[in-house]
């Protein structure tokens, strides 16, 4: 394919993705001499529970919410093809430079996509001007709606419309184009994507990702965010259209970007504003360590499944396609084992969830404990202590429970369980599900919620 060809461009300012959170905790970093902090804190590689709380108590204490402008992510590496494989292989993030893919880079823009898909309605996210694109919309979760219109009337829409932006989100190929029933794409878009099928499958069998599977092509005007989430499967990332930035975050930070419950229309997102975080609740917000890539047309990021990642648009017109590897399916001991290390806090509060939450539920249903006793409970007091009042065998199923995740989680000592536990609860992080009805755009549900004047809901 041919090479691309760069155009000297205006630097893009840099996207505010994270606020700067305060100074790391001691363990992480050389204390600052200036702090005074006591002896007893900065003992050990790695302080105890009760100090670290402490210290973050006292931090906030004097008033120290925010570092002034001294946090930088670690850049993401960018390399050549063969390094781009050994990185990927590694299952570390990583971008490639002037891909295959260069025609699309070249001729993707808004009037071109309008000529090969103006036959045929497309989903598309619709949300208030500011608002992110989260994908689940809701009372309780986000105002913000799908809803299908033609591309004619997007290109319009998404310019004239001061009080909305617009994100279109379609298949681009293969499974998710089939359920479809028909191919809606001109022609010359079809062969496009023979040649950047070819090409990305004979990528993805050298670096042994696996098959290809689902797929989305991405197109929007440009400022916009998708809030930090992880997905399941592995991610290849072409930019064709416009600049996006990418913060990424190891799945080994979990519990330090406080996920959602896995029962909660959110699930898979940060309960965090990245934007503006509350360190009251969220403490551990503070010592995340995060990289950071800005995309260029042309270039292809490899998102290993499970990372943490947040999404700005840069300005102008921005058209991206998206490609997810197929998971393997596999029983869960196998899942945790062949899975890399740093991926099994993750894989734990998903678990402990998932587990807790049948037991408590059977056990409601045959009226052998009481509805106050929540799984949330459970959780919260296999990491900290029983409760007087928690009945003998629901301790034992506690330890059950316990057994099990040091099972799946193989040669942990029973602190890194604790912390394990711990974390599963932090930031008061198993809130109840909104008792509202939600449109998620990936199980393809149309509709949403917005808020009128009053504060009341229109669907």
């Amino acid at each position: 394919m041919a090479a691309i060809q760069r155009h000297a461009v205006a630097p893009v300012p840099p996207v505010p993705l994270l606020v700067a959170p305060p100074p790391r905790l001691p363990h992480t970093r050389p204390p600052n001499p200036s702090w005074h902090l006591p002896a007893t804190l900065l003992a050990g590689v790695l302080l105890p529970r009760q100090s670290q709380r402490l210290w973050r108590l006292w931090r906030l204490a004097r008033g120290v919410s925010r570092c002034p402008e001294c946090w930088q992510p670690q850049p993401v590496p960018q390399m050549s093809h063969l390094d781009f494989l050994r990185q990927l292989r590694q299952g570390e993030p990583v971008v490639l430079r002037d891909p295959g893919g260069a025609d699309l880079v070249e001729k993707y823009n808004f009037e071109y996509l309008e000529s090969q898909m103006k036959g045929s309605d497309w989903r598309v996210h619709l949300v208030p001007k500011g608002q992110r694109f989260q994908r689940v919309y809701g009372q309780g979760v986000g105002e913000g709606m799908v809803t299908t219109m033609s591309f004619p009337d997007f290109a319009g829409k998404s310019l004239s419309d001061a009080a909305h932006a617009y994100y279109m989100q379609v298949p681009f190929s293969g499974r998710p184009l089939e359920s479809l029933g028909t191919d809606p794409y001109g022609s010359d878009m079809r062969d496009d994507r023979r040649r950047v099928l070819q090409w990305l499958r004979k990528l993805t069998e050298e670096a042994e990702l696996g098959e290809l599977d689902n797929n989305q092509l991405w197109i929007g005007r440009g400022g916009n965010l998708t809030p930090c989430h992880y997905d399941k499967a592995e991610n290849l990332h072409l930019q064709i259209c416009g600049r996006k930035t990418f913060l990424l975050i190891p799945p080994d930070q979990t519990f330090a970007v406080y996920p959602y419950p896995i029962d909660h229309p959110l699930d898979s997102f940060s309960m965090v504003d990245f934007d503006s975080p509350d360190f009251q609740r969220f403490d551990d917000f503070a010592d995340v360590q995060a990289f950071q890539v800005t995309l260029e047309p042309g270039d292809l990021l490899y998102l290993p499944k499970y990372w943490w990642h947040q999404v700005a648009q840069g300005s102008g017109d921005n058209v991206s396609l998206n490609f997810w590897c197929a998971e393997r399916q596999a029983d869960q001991m196998s899942i945790f084992q062949e899975t890399s290390p740093r991926c099994r806090p993750l894989l734990a509060h998903r678990f402990l969830e998932d587990f807790t939450g049948g037991i408590v539920r059977r056990l409601h249903a045959a009226k052998a404990l009481p509805s106050s006793f929540t799984a949330a409970r459970l959780l919260s007091e296999l990491g900290s202590g029983w409760a007087e009042d928690t009945p003998e065998g629901l301790r034992r199923l506690g330890s059950m429970v316990r057994g099990r995740l040091a099972e799946l989680m193989g040669d942990l000592s029973e602190e890194e369980l604790d912390e394990l536990l711990r974390g599963t609860c932090a930031g008061d992080r198993l809130v109840e599900c909104p008792a509202t009805e939600v449109t998620t755009a990936s199980q393809g549900d149309l509709g949403g919620w917005f808020a009128d004047e009053n504060g009341s809901c229109q669907s």
